[in-house]
């Protein structure tokens, strides 16, 4: 999500993918590697792109998962859905259209339906990522068991 702060010519590109076209070379030139929203909502898609890449599924404890979420992402686009900075709006809006309306169903607030999404999400992930593929990082166990999953060191950039 950093990298649509300061690249919003992305804003477009996420809209894009969200529209079922092929982006995915053009948005990820120079990256290697991908994390959060919006990448997270499109891992069934990059899964194919990228046949090579490594899908890391972060696992919490759901309730503060979704405490977490309300408390950062949820409320940040409720607040700025109607900022008078076009940029920040434009961005607001394609997270709206992709996270809340698209994985959400239009609605935060119920935690119950948010936790279920949340639940099925790292099921469906289980089920369709190879096993060879798929590192489960629990964010309670700390860094050191992804690092070592990918073969880096925690001070190291990926």
């Amino acid at each position: 999500m950093s990298e649509v702060v300061v690249h919003p010519e992305h804003v477009k590109l996420w809209l894009d993918a969200w529209r079922g076209k092929d982006i995915w070379t053009t948005l990820f030139e120079g990256y290697q590697a991908a994390v959060d929203w919006p990448a997270a909502t499109f891992w069934p898609q990059l899964m194919h792109v990228y046949p090579e890449a490594k899908i890391v599924l972060s696992i919490r404890d759901a309730d503060k998962w979704f405490e977490s979420a309300r408390n950062t992402i949820f409320q940040s686009m409720d607040s700025n859905l109607l900022a008078r900075d076009e940029v920040l709006r434009t961005r607001i809006e394609m997270l709206k259209k992709i996270i809340v309306d698209g994985t959400f169903n239009g609605d935060l607030t119920d935690k119950d339906k948010c936790i279920k999404i949340y639940k099925e999400n790292i099921e469906r992930c289980r089920s369709e990522v190879p096993l060879d593929r798929l590192i489960e990082f629990d964010t309670f166990l700390g860094w050191e068991q992804l690092c070592k999953e990918l073969d880096c060191r925690e001070d190291e950039k990926i």
